[in-house]
């Protein structure tokens, strides 16, 4: 049992990793069965206060729920909730956005994984890989140089 949340899921990037982890997980598994998808999104706010909230209330109410992506900033406000209702092991979450806030979850057993979104790489804001620009790295002499903006 799945379910997918965010702090805006009608945002069209929210809307495309909801859309991808739903049919990963459908095509790996399935008979895996989503609470909310893409078309239903969990909206747990930027708001760690009321996303905790909303986490706590969706997880009460929801308690065969067995993963939760978050595709945002929120996975840290999960977790305590999972936490706070005494569902580890039972109850796990994917960080969308990876954050220091996140992170010590995945050792506690609760977080199993972050996407990395590789953000500088996405919309052209990325490495040229444009021929004849250099990339990153380090030129013949050893000094550290810096990819062309696009």
């Amino acid at each position: 049992m799945f379910a997918v949340s965010g702090g805006d899921p009608t945002q069209f990037w929210a809307q495309g990793r909801m859309k991808g982890f739903e049919e990963g997980i459908k095509a790996a598994i399935p008979d895996a069965q989503f609470v909310t998808g893409a078309a239903n999104g969990l909206n747990t706010s930027y708001e760690p206060g009321k996303a905790y909230d909303v986490y706590r209330s969706f997880l009460t109410a929801n308690p065969n729920v067995q993963f939760i992506e978050n595709v945002d900033i929120g996975a840290e406000h999960a977790d305590r909730a999972i936490k706070s209702l005494g569902m580890q092991g039972k109850v796990f979450t994917i960080a969308g956005t990876p954050r220091r806030g996140n992170w010590p979850r995945s050792r506690k057993g609760t977080q199993v994984a972050q996407l990395d979104q590789r953000w500088p790489d996405q919309a052209g804001f990325g490495r040229c890989r444009l021929r004849g620009l250099p990339e990153a790295g380090r030129d013949s002499a050893g000094t550290r140089r810096r990819s062309r903006p696009c």
